[in-house]
């Protein structure tokens, strides 16, 4: 759904165009607009674990000496061995991504987590003694397969633990986690726009 009138420059930056529909708003590197979703998103995580027992560690020291800082560390999450998680937001209407995901879902979420995250963190995991997994999600709110694994885990673990019906439990950390992003992405589109140009039909 258009929210502009007629495309108009990024007030932040004020070098992208922002069209109608402004997709630069979730992409925007200026501000620490994009640190904050990331942060944000990282915590929610990180409370979904605390719930489940796991124990989360927030910027575990466990890879420093390969120069590498991801954002939590559970214990014993899958077979008594612990897992590092790097979460990441990506946009599928990138130049280099948007012909792809208009034909195959996930296309970008995926292929952000293989050529960045896993060649980034995968053999200093193995080297380690833990399991890596790549949170990559779509600004659209779509989840990487790596990261579909992590919550399908979380959420069994959620359910048992309060006796509550897996289904519900998972949809409600879907939730919280759409409701994070979304949000983020809302202050970041908002901020951008000059108000003057807002669609009539908003």
């Amino acid at each position: 759904m258009p929210i502009l009138r007629v495309s108009t420059k990024c007030s932040i930056c004020n070098k992208e165009k922002l069209d109608v529909y402004g997709d630069h708003g979730v992409m925007c590197g200026w501000s620490n607009d994009r640190i904050s979703r990331h942060n944000n998103l990282v915590a929610t995580i990180e409370s979904a674990c605390s719930a489940a027992a796991l124990h989360p560690k927030r910027e575990p020291q466990l890879l420093m000496a390969n120069g590498l800082r991801p954002d939590l560390l559970l214990t014993t999450f899958s077979l008594a061995r612990d897992a590092i998680l790097d979460i990441a937001v990506t946009c599928p209407t990138q130049d280099k991504y948007i012909m792809m995901s208009a034909s195959k879902p996930l296309f970008a979420a995926n292929t952000y987590a293989a050529t960045v995250k896993d060649n980034k963190y995968t053999t200093a995991a193995q080297i380690a003694g833990v399991d890596f997994y790549a949170m990559v999600v779509e600004t659209t709110g779509g989840w990487c397969e790596s990261a579909t694994i992590v919550i399908n885990k979380l959420t069994k673990l959620l359910a048992a633990r309060e006796e509550e019906p897996l289904p519900k439990i998972r949809l409600q950390v879907y939730q919280q986690l759409s409701v994070c992003l979304q949000r983020a992405n809302s202050i970041m589109i908002l901020k951008r726009l000059p108000h003057t140009d807002w669609h009539p039909d908003l």
